[in-house]
């Protein structure tokens, strides 16, 4: 699983070659101002790291204090392979720092610009020295922190948008409805997913069950329809709210649209043919080649989250219902765990860890509370409760659903059946209610305020 992890790291290096040949490219740019390939290579590390303490346990950090225990542990593959993805990742968090100040302030020209970040990518310091003794030679008054960007702004900034903005409905069916007919390209491409679903189970008919060939899982793929059908619709909801100006909507839709497309492809076609299509060993070269690019796409789904959800997390957003953009922020916490889960799944090859261990129930519980926690939010806006007292049971029911994802996820890590009992079980359980208990008394106050402003009027 270790080499997995090391084959994952490798697509690393396309945000090494846009910035060493394509400086100026403003895809270049977003992905420098994301930087999410070094957390994409700062999240495979995360899991093998998980896995070395597994193997090794915690008492491996004292080899750190001498040579000789250094030595002992890299002579070890499995610490050798992540040790070298630790690298990876903080070579790339250099080469971004050198480009986004270079780009900046023009302390050297462009082509030095890309010998130097070649000399990161080969030999780490010694690029980063080459770069800090050209800027040193600069006037200070001329500079400021490294990295600034005000004068490369990379994405417009976002406008905050109130809820009654975009629906003056008063019921959670007529909230969907109104924010949904604004994203129609996700809605329809939602409804992809539920037509290849049905495709699934007619050819599961017609071929006598739901097993194709030898790995081919049409249940599996139906699954996978379904569940980004409602990811998508999810997105769609919220989409409007994120205030993001008429260009930037435009693209982020399409990439969206393009890389889900794609992962549609990726995941129903290998599996009408009979091969497993992410982990298979019998699949030709060119569908394993495709299943590597299928991770990649939920790579790009995942940074398209949260670029999205990054906008709820400004003082701004959502003025007229912070309830909501609480809500939104603690859901964008629990799509985090799904996400990781879901790198470590690729990384091990397996949804199974360390015996009985699960991560499914993570990857599902994760995503879930982009519904969950919006809906507690909704119904406590519509009540009569006193505004403190609506934000303690909003904070009580998204600190419930955070304790349930990290409930799920000690169980997954140490190899224990979902909900088998001990401390992971404690923790998701008591997380599990607190929520349900918030929804409840939402759901009943919500009911009792609109009773109130019906009678009033």
């Amino acid at each position: 699983m270790y080499r997995t992890l090391f084959d994952l790291a490798g697509p690393a290096i396309l945000a090494w070659a846009l910035l060493i040949f394509l400086p100026t490219w403003r895809v270049t740019r977003r992905v420098a101002e994301s930087a999410a390939f070094p957390a994409y290579l700062a999240a495979l590390y995360v899991a093998g790291i998980v896995l070395v303490f597994r193997e090794h346990g915690p008492g491996m950090m004292r080899e750190f204090g001498s040579a000789d225990g250094v030595l002992r542990l890299l002579r070890t593959e499995s610490v050798a392979l992540v040790a070298w993805i630790h690298i990876l990742a903080f070579d790339q968090v250099v080469g971004l720092l050198i480009y986004r100040d270079n780009m900046r302030h023009r302390i050297v020209p462009l082509p030095v610009q890309s010998v130097i970040l070649v000399a990161t990518l080969m030999l780490g310091p010694v690029g980063f020295i080459s770069y800090w003794a050209l800027r040193m030679m600069r006037p200070r008054a001329e500079l400021t922190a490294w990295g600034e960007r005000d004068r490369v702004p990379l994405v417009e900034p976002a406008a905050p948008v109130r809820l009654a903005d975009v629906t003056q409905a008063r019921s959670l069916v007529g909230i969907a409805r109104d924010l949904l007919a604004r994203e129609r390209a996700l809605v329809a491409t939602a409804l992809v997913g539920v037509a290849l679903a049905g495709a699934c189970a007619v050819i599961a008919a017609l071929n006598g069950g739901w097993r194709m060939g030898v790995e081919g899982r049409l249940m599996e793929a139906a699954k996978f329809d379904v569940a980004v059908a409602i990811y998508l619709v999810t997105l769609a909801a919220f989409l409007p709210l994120a205030g993001f100006g008429a260009p930037r909507h435009r693209r982020y839709v399409q990439v969206l649209v393009a890389l889900t497309a794609y992962a549609f492809l990726a995941e129903n076609v290998p599996n009408w043919l009979g091969y497993d299509p992410r982990f298979s060993r019998i699949a030709p070269a060119w569908m394993r080649i495709a299943g590597a690019a299928f991770f990649l796409s939920a790579l790009g789904i995942m940074w398209r989250f949260f670029d999205m959800a990054s906008e709820f997390f400004r003082r701004d957003a959502i003025p007229d219902h912070p309830l909501l953009r609480d809500a939104l922020r603690y859901a964008t916490v629990a799509a985090a765990f799904a996400f990781g889960v879901g790198i470590l799944m690729s990384a091990i090859s397996s949804r199974q860890f360390g015996g009985a261990g699960n991560v499914m129930p993570v990857h599902a519980a994760g995503f879930h509370g982009l519904q969950a926690l919006p809906v507690v939010a909704l119904w406590l806006g519509w009540s009569a409760l006193d505004a403190q007292v609506a934000r303690r049971v909003l904070h009580a029911a998204g600190l419930g659903w955070v304790l349930l994802c990290a409930g799920l996820t000690l169980e997954a890590l140490m190899g224990q059946a979902p909900m088998s009992g001990g401390v992971g079980t404690a923790v998701a359980v008591l997380g599990a209610t607190a929520w349900a208990t918030c929804a409840g008394l939402a759901w009943r106050a919500s009911r009792a305020g609109m009773t109130q402003a019906t009678t009033a009027a």
